[in-house]
Order: structure tokens, then sequence, then C-alpha cells
């Protein structure tokens, strides 16, 4: 069986409007990775399914209400499931991105995300098209 996957941020990943161009790759994505052979879903959190993974890619930094957020990750993983999350590693606040509103650390993702899920593993992983890197959290859902 082929896992289902959200991916969380494409259209309304915070309190602020995506532009129009964010919107065009995330339909394309949604079609591309249909095409081959994913069970893709768009719409909102509130009235989603249950996924077995959730990726959130550059999305909590943004997001004023990021407890929300998660909780709601949390509530529509399997039990099991996995959030794979990535944010600015130590970079990009909201002093040096207007957009961001919160700025991470290694041990400030892990106390921000352990309070709903398991975190497996976080590693800081350099982004070759930009000059910084990204921190990677995989974490899990527990199965009871």
């Amino acid at each position: 069986m082929i896992p289902s996957i959200l991916s969380y941020g494409c259209l309304e990943a915070s309190d602020t409007p995506r532009p129009l161009s964010r919107r065009a790759e995330c339909d394309y994505a949604v079609t591309r990775l249909s095409g081959d052979g994913f069970q893709m879903t768009q719409g909102t959190l509130l009235v989603m399914p249950l996924f077995d993974a959730v990726i959130a890619s550059e999305v909590l930094e943004h997001v004023i209400r990021r407890g929300r957020v998660m909780r709601e990750v949390s509530r529509i993983l399997k039990p099991g499931g996995l959030a794979l999350i990535f944010v600015p590693d130590d970079c990009l606040g909201p002093m040096d991105e207007p957009e961001h509103v919160i700025k991470y650390d290694r041990a400030s993702l892990r106390d921000f995300l352990g309070r709903l899920l398991e975190v497996v593993s976080l590693t800081s992983l350099r982004v070759p098209h930009v000059d910084a890197s990204s921190l990677f959290a995989v974490c899990r859902k527990s199965d009871a």
C-alpha cells in the first residue's frame, strides 16, 4: 500500500496568504506526485483524513500560532506516523527576514516539537542553492 503523505504549508501555512506563484508550485507538486502514484490531498487541516507522514518544509518559522499547527499535525498523523520538519538553522530570524516570526536553533526546535511528538532525529543540513543551513527533524507520533 502506498503511504498517504501531506505536504503542509503549500497553500495556507500561516496566518498570511501565500503568493499565487507558491500556490501554482503546490498544484504542480500535487499533480506530479499523484501521477507517480502517491495519494495526495489538498484542503484544510480541520477536515483532513489521517496520514502516514506530514512534511512541513520551511513553514513553522512563518507561523504565529505554531503550537496550534503542531497540535493539528499530531492530530492528523496516524499512530506511528512521521512528521518531517525543516526550519532555518539558527538564522533568518524576524530581524533578518520580516516574514519570519521566530528563529529556531537545535535546542529550541527539539523542545518545541518534543511537546507533542517523539523527536527521533534532528540534524543540520546545508542548503546548496542558498547560503544557509536548515534543521531537519524526524518526529514520530506514539502508537497509543
